[in-house]
């Protein structure tokens, strides 16, 4: 996570990213599960990110400038993920750029 923000900033930011609900159908009943997002998990953040409402990933990269992860189709590369209007996501080669 790429940020202007000192660390103690950023932590207070991500907080109320980290506690999740969803409802599912089970056996015809609506049932509320609760648990905790692992947005800074490379495998889970591009599919969370991409669901999410445009005014949620508007408010989640307020602080952010960019987030990097993996690209788990191509070897060797990562994903960018920045916000300026519109989520925008880019593969990059991961020797491009110093990480």
């Amino acid at each position: 996570i790429k940020s202007t923000n000192d660390i103690e900033t950023l932590a207070e930011h991500l907080k109320p990213f980290i506690p999740v609900t969803r409802e599912v159908e089970h056996e015809g009943r609506t049932i509320t599960q609760k648990g905790y997002l692992a947005y800074y998990d490379p495998r889970v953040f591009p599919n969370w990110i991409e669901s999410e409402t445009q005014n949620r990933q508007a408010e989640f990269f307020s602080n952010i400038r960019e987030v990097l992860c993996e690209d788990e189709f191509k070897k060797y590369h990562y994903l960018s993920y920045q916000y300026s209007n519109e989520l925008k996501s880019q593969s990059k080669k991961a020797y491009e750029e110093n990480l």
